[in-house]
């Protein structure tokens, strides 16, 4: 379901941003950015060096090298942000939370009526009509 993998990234967008502790909040956010960047280092390599593997074999159409030097571009750009404004990443969390107890409620809501409506008989086994008519 699709708002609950937008509460799950909510729910772990905060860890990552409040962090453990209180203390250096913004470690755990470079560190996660930083940890991305690994990624994309890592598989740029991977594709380079690889010319004849079965990996780029297979990923060639799957992985455009240019978007993954603009991603990383992009990565690089919000490390150098986070480190220069990390304050205005902790409002977010602020902004966030209103949006998380919304899309919890709305997922209570929709699994319990989800629910009922399994309950129910299919209309197959249902002998009258829905709607009857008046002569």
């Amino acid at each position: 379901m699709e708002q609950s993998l937008t509460l799950n990234v909510i729910s772990d967008l905060k860890m990552i941003i409040e962090g453990p502790s209180r203390a250096n909040r913004k470690f755990y956010v470079l560190a996660a950015l930083s940890d991305l960047n690994s990624l994309l280092v890592m598989t740029s390599k991977l594709l380079k060096t690889s010319e004849r593997s079965e990996f780029n074999q297979q990923s060639e159409s799957d992985v455009d090298r240019g978007k993954l030097k603009l991603v990383k571009k992009k990565l690089d750009y919000y490390i150098s942000w986070c480190n220069d404004r990390y304050h205005e990443l902790e409002t977010v969390i602020l902004d966030l939370e209103p949006i998380r107890e919304s899309l919890t409620v709305d997922l209570t809501i929709f699994e319990e009526q989800r629910q009922i409506i399994e309950r129910c008989p299919p209309r197959s086994l249902i002998s009258k009509p829905t709607i009857e008519e008046i002569n």
